[in-house]
């Protein structure tokens, strides 16, 4: 945490993916409350060099790492394995 002024407090947290509103509750129920969240960067895209309010287009290679990331990257883990073989189990997909 970084200390802006008396009781308004920065963080920077980096995240593999989440929602927006559900970081807000955690930090809240650990004692956070949160006014403004900003998301700056998605996978190994950034809003560095981006001025606010603009957007940017993406390159052909910045899609190609983003879609490899979400074929691959994103793992449920052990819970995501176990619902794919309840499903199995069910016969449905």
């Amino acid at each position: 945490a970084t200390r802006r002024r008396a009781a308004n407090y920065w963080y920077e947290v980096r995240m593999r993916d989440t929602k927006k509103e559900e970081m807000r509750n955690v930090l809240f129920r650990e004692g956070h409350p949160i006014e403004k969240l900003q998301r700056i960067g998605l996978g190994s895209l950034t809003v560095e060099g981006v001025p606010a309010g603009r957007y940017q287009m993406l390159r052909e290679n910045d899609v190609e790492t983003l879609r490899r990331a979400l074929r691959g990257g994103k793992s449920n883990g052990r819970k995501g394995e176990e619902k794919r073989e309840r499903r199995r189990a069910r016969g449905t997909r």
